[in-house]
């Protein structure tokens, strides 16, 4: 958000809040409603805010990605590769300069739309390792940076 005092936050169970007074108070966004119907936000995996909107962000959870223009009024389910609920997006990231451009990491593969999310590549990961994080170079929308770790021995 552009007004500095505007904070968002949410906990594992995927609950989203939202202060506008920089915190002294908070206020329980949702449940969201997608053509009158309420969506569940799941367990929470990313925020990632929109560079054309004040209050305008995708959230990920484990049912997928939401997006919202107007803080969280709203909402728009992004159709996804990924079917809800079957892998965990672990990483989300939107072009400074162009929010058409997204990016999402889940399971061994790397997602990207050119279209603000109506279609989707996939391409498979650079390593074996699990991915973690994704973020894009806020200079050039070209460059992505994808953080990964070793898969836990059974």
């Amino acid at each position: 958000p552009r007004d500095t005092r505007i904070l968002y936050g949410s906990v594992v169970n995927g609950s989203l809040w939202r202060s506008a007074d920089a915190g002294q108070t908070w206020l329980q966004l949702g449940p969201p409603q997608v053509d009158g119907k309420a969506i569940k936000f799941g367990a929470f995996r990313a925020l990632v805010f929109l560079p054309d909107g004040i209050d305008a962000f995708l959230y990920a959870s484990q049912y997928g990605l939401a997006r919202t223009l107007d803080g969280g009024q709203n909402w728009t389910l992004l159709q996804l590769v990924t079917r809800p609920n079957t892998v965990a997006i672990t990483g989300l990231a939107i072009d400074a300069k162009n929010s058409q451009h997204l990016s999402y990491v889940a399971g061994s593969a790397f997602y990207r739309s050119a279209d603000a999310g109506r279609t989707w590549e996939t391409l498979r990961m650079p390593s074996s390792r699990i991915p973690t994080s994704l973020a894009t170079d806020p200079g050039d929308g070209n460059i992505l940076y994808l953080g990964f770790t070793k898969p836990k021995k059974k």
